[in-house]
């Protein structure tokens, strides 16, 4: 007796939709980790920035003290 079996052509759908799931949890978490780093950038940039005043502020009330001194 001979067992005749069907060659598998292709995915089921149910092994494609297990794909398409698995992708989407990795872009998701991707997603997730890249907007963290953008908003630790953006908060960076920010403290940078206000040092930069900060810094700017001191060196122009030095001068004018210079300048009030004569110098």
């Amino acid at each position: 007796m001979r067992f005749v079996t069907k060659e598998k052509k292709g995915f089921t759908l149910v092994e494609m939709m297990l794909v398409v799931a698995f992708i989407v949890l990795i872009v998701s978490v991707i997603a997730v980790d890249v907007v963290g780093n953008q908003q630790k950038a953006n908060a960076a940039s920010s403290a940078l920035e206000s040092q930069q005043v900060v810094v700017s502020q001191e060196a122009r009330t030095g001068e004018e003290s210079l300048a009030a001194l004569g110098f």
